[in-house]
């Protein structure tokens, strides 16, 4: 069973939809952000930065308590990992064989969106073997001049120290909206 908490934006419809595709058990509870519900007292343990939606997943397949994860662009690749499917490798290998770009022939924000999710799949231990036409789009993204002048424009700040503890305790932990005076 999957709990949902979101209101209906883009981000959050991504979610449902994607419930929908995966056919995963779910249920919907509604976080007026308009009226500014995600900062009640209670909403943080679902999701520390206070941002919709944020799922909590009451079966998850590593762990024996429930796993609750906030933020459409972490909750996704959680989900699909969840069935091992949908993940974006063995989706677009075969439309890759036929044009540069993941929508078409030319750049969208669809290559953006997608590459930085990618770039970490050795980190994943996923295998891109058998998707040559996909591991040529990711290499030409990863080796174009755009590409190349924004890795080099987070280079000089990729390398440093994160953060005290406490910095990651507010940036991270359940004390966001309290820490940022709200």
């Amino acid at each position: 069973m999957i709990e949902l908490r979101d209101w209906p934006t883009p981000d959050s419809h991504k979610i449902t939809l994607f419930l929908e595709e995966a056919r995963l058990d779910s249920t919907i509870n509604p976080v007026n952000i308009g009226v500014y519900e995600q900062f009640e007292p209670e909403l943080p343990t679902f999701s520390p930065k206070n941002r919709m939606p944020a799922t909590t997943d009451h079966d998850p397949v590593d762990y024996d308590e429930p796993v609750t994860v906030s933020e459409s662009c972490t909750i996704l690749p959680c989900l699909a990992e969840k069935i091992d499917r949908f993940l974006l490798c063995g989706v677009s290998d075969r439309p890759a064989a036929n044009r540069p770009f993941l929508a078409g022939d030319n750049h969208t924000i669809a290559d953006t969106a997608a590459h930085p999710w990618i770039v970490p799949w050795k980190q994943r231990h996923q295998n891109l073997d058998g998707f040559v036409h996909f591991r040529l789009w990711l290499e030409s993204i990863a080796t174009g001049p755009e590409t190349r002048r924004a890795d080099g424009n987070e280079a000089p700040f990729s390398a440093q120290h994160t953060g005290t503890e406490e910095c990651k305790r507010l940036f991270f932990g359940q004390t966001m909206a309290s820490a940022a005076g709200t």
